[in-house]
């Protein structure tokens, strides 16, 4: 499984391909000094560590990032498969499948901004899990005491995942009839990491993101929550299946060594797997149905409900238990083996056509980044940089969704933070992307401190100048030709392109 992944992750070529925030947060961080690169211990402490130490010295090296992520999530579903096992839910090929290969999953598998987060959590909660499962089985004290640091690792990444942690430990508790006491230590562990939250909650990270919903909204906020959910597990997730496997078969078509991998794996899975008939129906569906409900119950009771396919990775768990129940059910053993080859080439195709998007989404944003880096107003210190008239969102035309696969120019902080990395100039100023799809709101301009810069249709830089007209500014070039204009809205600047 884990040749699978990696052939899935590095088929187009052996290097990772950043997107949005990944910029900022890596690559632009790794050219700062190090008494100036930023360490955020507030928000998540423990991603915050991983951010500072581990992934910004890989900024030029973050194939090396990928290929760790990859192995821990391929140990965190053998965890899984041997505490859920032992505790009697079921676990086979199609369970390890549904979690570390669904489609919907690959966001938050392969974006480091996310994956960082998400895949550590996986991984700490599967250790957390079997070590549990091991102590209740062997009374090995050290055991004990790696159920406790997996756990502490389990809560220091991503708070969304807590539920999941937490009613992990209980099924296995339960499982076993004894040692409920060990309750207590998912809780307690859970308790203090909100806890540090609640101590930090005036910082805008968690303030923003932590607003918990009103008392009186609770059941129009839970039919708007569950009506998001939908719309990402469902609609969404249908047409980025649907594209991603074409994409996917057509890279696989251009590579034949490694599309006769992504078959002969398949086969290999199939031949070795058998279903889970010996487990007990009606234990592992409310198993995988509360683990599902887990995973999205954090996010439901935020005011602000937001539902990008990432957020899908903490259900996963939940899914791949009843995606192992229904086959197990359904399938004999020889239709069994036939759906883990079809399901496991079928999101292998989808993952690499997926890879694809990111791949076209790199070098568009590349090519834009390095025409604004050859720029000397770029790395000015003491301006800000207004790029006129730049790309929208995405460069794709199909799944324009949260922050799937978001170009670069989606606001300032990416883009800087290319240039940053480009140039090695780790103080520039801000590198505001103008696009008229999507207006950017900008504060309190100042003609004295802005360059404009403009794009032609030959990739050529065009400087600008501002003159003001009433509220608003009028955007010309050299030679006094009409670019666009800002536009006073809300005791804010909005750009939009001349006529």
């Amino acid at each position: 499984m884990l040749i699978f992944l990696l052939v899935q992750r590095f088929i187009i070529s052996f290097e990772y391909y950043p997107s949005s925030d990944d910029w900022f947060l890596y690559y632009g961080r790794s050219v700062a000094p190090e008494s100036e690169q930023f360490l955020d211990l507030v928000t998540r402490p423990l991603a915050g560590l991983a951010d500072r130490f581990l992934l910004t010295p890989l900024a030029d090296n973050m194939v090396i990032a990928e290929i760790i992520l990859v192995i821990m999530l391929c140990a965190a579903g053998y965890f899984f498969c041997k505490a859920f096992r032992a505790s009697g839910i079921a676990c086979g090929t199609v369970f390890f499948i549904s979690l570390i290969m669904a489609p919907v999953g690959f966001e938050g598998f392969y974006w480091l901004s996310a994956s960082t987060r998400i895949i550590p959590s996986l991984f700490f909660i599967g250790a957390s899990a079997l070590s549990l499962s091991l102590f209740l089985d062997t009374r090995g004290k050290p055991y004990l005491i790696l159920y406790i640091l997996t756990g502490m690792g389990a809560v220091g990444f991503y708070e969304i995942f807590l539920p999941v942690y937490f009613l992990v430990s209980v099924f296995i508790v339960i499982s076993r009839r004894k040692s409920w006491w060990l309750i207590i230590i998912p809780a307690a562990l859970s308790c203090l990491i909100m806890a540090y939250y609640l101590v930090n909650g005036s910082n805008p990270e968690i303030s923003d993101r932590a607003s918990m919903i009103a008392p009186n909204n609770i059941i129009g906020h839970t039919i708007y929550a569950l009506g998001e959910y939908e719309t990402m597990l469902a609609h969404a997730n249908a047409a980025l299946t649907r594209d991603s496997f074409g994409d996917g078969i057509r890279v696989l078509l251009q590579n034949p060594f490694s599309a006769v991998i992504v078959l002969l794996i398949p086969a290999a899975l199939a031949f070795m797997s058998d279903n889970s008939r010996k487990f007990k129906g009606r234990v592992n569906f409310y198993a995988g149905l509360l683990l599902a409900v887990a995973g999205m119950l954090l996010n439901m009771l935020i005011d602000y409900v937001r539902v990008p396919f990432r957020l899908s990775a903490p259900m996963l768990l939940g899914f791949a238990v009843l995606a192992e129940l229904a086959a197990g059910r359904l399938f004999n053993k020889y239709v069994y083996k036939a759906f883990v080859f079809l399901m496991a080439f079928a999101f292998a195709a989808c993952n690499i056509g997926e890879l694809s998007l990111y791949h076209y989404n790199a070098v568009c944003d590349n090519e834009f980044a390095d025409r604004v880096a050859a720029l000397p107003e770029a790395s000015n210190p003491q301006k800000i940089t207004l790029i006129c008239n730049t790309q929208r969102y995405w460069y794709n035309d199909r799944i324009q969704y949260y922050e799937y696969v978001k170009a670069a120019t989606e606001s300032y902080a990416p883009i800087t933070g290319m240039v940053e990395y480009k140039t090695g100039a780790y103080d520039i100023n801000n590198i505001m992307p103008l696009c008229p799809d999507a207006p950017m709101g900008i504060q309190n301009y100042d003609d004295d401190y802005v360059n404009f810069i403009y794009f032609d249709e030959n990739n050529a830089a065009v400087h600008c100048s501002a003159q003001k007209v009433g509220d608003d500014y009028a955007i010309t070039d050299e030679n006094g030709n009409a670019i666009g204009s800002l536009t006073l809205q809300n005791d804010a600047y909005y750009y939009t392109n001349a006529e």
